[in-house]
């Protein structure tokens, strides 16, 4: 019974995932156009139908002191907070930019949500243990790792465009932020040492089928 239970998960999670895939697929062109002609034709669409560019960014406001009720010591101080832009006009050359770091961004997780496909595939047929698993596993640290950092450097480089763009107006900003997150960084290696264990578990399988 609880290995019924356990495959039923198994099968929801890869149906999950496969949904995931085709919103991906499927959702980033539609967004990409909503855009398009929200900037180069935006008299075309019902203004709620607009979709503008949102930029996360950190603001550089003055220290906000905090302190007790009733006290006149200073207990902490707020040196920056999270923010987000949304960009009403875009030149041609900065909306393209832009777009494509965002693409890029969200296109990062497809190789991850094949890989992840594809093991699950394999472990409802009950082969958990084969060769190729312990290379989708690699493959899947490996873009985990490359895609976190990729993400960090975009989110870097969207910090610069608006720090560059806006800062000479008075608006004050911390654009040098990479924003690694460094859980994503140790599952990506993680999965690299459990890719190794996949594939002597896969040996191990093999030499004992020619033993039998």
């Amino acid at each position: 019974m609880t290995a019924l239970v356990e495959l039923g998960q198994s099968r929801l999670l890869d149906q999950l995932l496969a949904l995931i895939w085709y919103a991906l697929l499927i959702g980033i062109p539609v967004y990409v156009a909503g855009v398009l002609i929200t900037y180069l034709a935006p008299n075309t669409l019902h203004p709620g139908l607009h979709l503008r560019l949102d930029v996360p960014i950190y603001p550089a406001p003055d220290a906000l002191a905090l302190a007790p009720q009733g006290s006149v010591a200073r207990a902490a101080t707020i040196p920056r907070a999270l923010a987000t832009i949304s960009l009403t006009r875009l030149p041609a050359v900065d909306l393209a930019v832009l777009l494509a770091a965002w693409v890029l961004k969200t296109a990062l997780w497809l190789p991850a949500l094949y890989q992840l496909r594809k093991l699950f595939t394999a472990l409802l047929q009950g082969r958990p243990f084969v060769s190729d698993n312990a290379i989708r596993l690699r493959i899947l640290g490996v873009v985990l790792l490359g895609a976190e950092l990729l993400r960090a450097a975009l989110w870097f480089g969207q910090g610069v465009y608006i720090w560059w763009a806006f800062d000479g107006i008075g608006l004050r900003l911390y654009p040098l932020n990479l924003n690694l997150n460094t859980t994503t960084l140790f599952v990506g290696a993680a999965l690299i040492v459990a890719a190794e264990a996949f594939r002597r578990g896969a040996e191990l399988e093999e030499d004992q089928a020619l033993t039998v």
